[in-house]
C-alpha cells in the first residue's frame, strides 16, 4: 500500500498555513528591524562623572559665589586669582569634557576644552567677559551647593573609576590652594550604588513601556559608560553624604560596565532587541495572533477530516 496522497483541499489547507508563516516570520522582522534602541533612566550615586559636551546651549554652568582655582589671568580688567570667589556664567564649547567631583566640603567643577578651543566666561555685573585657554576649573563650598545645583549632564558620560586602592594612604588628603586655603580632597572616584530601570518605545504613538523585570543594579566600585549623544540628565548633591545624586536618561542598546581592577575588560549589559522581543506589546499581539491562528487551522482541519471521514463511511 503506496503512501496516501494528499488532497486538493488538504493542499489547500497546507498554502494557507504557510502563507500565514511567511506573513507573521515578515512582520516580526519589520518590527525588530525599526525598532528604536530602549530609554534608559539610570539612577546613580557616586563622587565622580565626567561627559563630553554635545549640546553647548544646555551644558552652560551658572557659578554662584565659586573659588578660583585655573587659570589665573586677568578677564577685562578683572584679576582671577586662586582663592577669589567669583559669580559667573561659564559656556563649555563642543566636544569638551566637564568633569564633577564631590569632595567632603566643595564641589569641583573642571571643564577641559579639546586642542585649539577656549572657554567663554561672562560676567555682565562686572562687565566680565572672555575667552579662556586651557582647562578651568572652580571650586564651589557646600554653604553654595544650594545655589548652584542642578549641574547640567548633555553628552557620552563616564561615572566612577575601576581602579582599585593601589596607592599608599596618606595621612591627610589636603590641597593648598592659597597660604590661607586648605581643601580637602578624596582618594578615589567611586559609585556607591546606582540601577537601571529600561523602557521601550512605540514610535509612530510616541509612547514608552516598561519592560518587565529589565531593572537591573550596578556594582559598587565600578565604571560605567555611555557613548550616546543624546544623554539628558542632571547632578545634584546627596543631602545624606558627599556624593552626588544623578539621574539621566539615554537611547542606548548598551551599557559598558568595567568592574574593580579590569581596566580594559568591560561587560555589556544588552538592552537591545532581544531583551525587548518578548517586552514590545506589537510583538506581543502578533505572536498572539499566531497563537490563534494556529489553533483555529488546528480546528478547523480537525473538523474537516471528521466531516471528510464521515463521508467516506456512509
Amino acid at each position: 500500500m503506496g503512501p496516501r496522497k494528499l488532497t486538493r483541499r488538504q493542499h489547500g489547507w497546507l498554502a494557507i498555513a504557510s502563507l500565514l508563516l511567511v506573513l507573521v516570520a515578515a512582520l516580526v522582522a519589520l518590527r525588530l528591524s525599526f525598532q528604536s534602541p530602549p530609554v534608559l533612566f539610570v539612577s546613580v550615586k557616586s563622587n565622580h562623572l565626567e561627559y563630553r559636551v554635545k549640546r553647548p546651549v544646555l551644558a552652560r554652568l551658572a557659578i554662584v559665589g565659586g573659588m578660583w582655582i585655573r587659570p589665573e589671568v586677568k578677564c577685562r580688567g578683572v584679576a582671577l586669582s586662586r582663592g577669589d570667589r567669583h559669580t559667573f556664567l561659564l559656556s563649555p564649547p563642543p566636544g569638551s569634557k566637564v568633569e564633577y567631583l564631590s569632595l567632603p566640603q566643595h564641589i569641583q567643577v573642571t571643564v577641559t576644552p579639546e586642542q585649539g578651543d577656549k572657554v567663554r566666561l561672562l560676567n555682565t555685573r562686572k562687565r566680565m567677559g572672555c575667552d579662556l585657554d586651557g582647562t578651568v576649573s572652580v571650586l564651589i563650598p557646600v554653604s553654595e551647593v544650594a545655589r548652584n545645583q542642578p549641574f547640567p549632564v548633555f553628552g557620552p558620560v563616564t561615572i566612577g573609576s575601576d581602579a582599585a586602592r593601589n596607592e599608599p594612604p596618606h595621612h591627610e588628603y589636603l590641597r593648598k590652594l592659597t597660604p590661607e586655603l586648605e581643601v580637602e580632597t578624596i582618594p578615589v572616584r567611586f559609585i556607591e550604588s546606582g540601577k537601571v530601570k529600561m523602557f521601550g518605545r512605540i514610535e509612530w504613538l510616541r509612547q514608552l513601556y516598561p519592560v518587565g523585570d529589565a531593572e537591573f543594579p550596578i556594582p559598587r566600585g565600578s565604571r560605567i559608560e555611555f557613548d550616546a549623544e543624546d544623554v539628558s540628565g542632571s547632578v545634584i548633591r546627596a543631602p545624606d553624604g558627599a556624593v552626588f545624586d544623578i539621574q539621566f536618561t539615554v537611547e542606548s542598546s548598551a551599557m559598558r560596565v568595567f568592574r574593580p581592577g579590569k581596566r580594559q575588560q568591560y561587560e555589556t549589559f544588552a538592552t537591545g532587541l532581544v531583551v525587548r522581543a518578548f517586552s514590545d506589546p506589537i510583538l506581543s499581539v502578533i505572536f498572539l495572533v499566531v497563537g490563534l491562528s494556529g489553533f483555529l487551522l488546528t480546528t478547523l482541519s480537525y473538523l474537516h477530516s471528521v466531516w471528510t471521514s464521515r463521508g467516506e463511511n456512509t
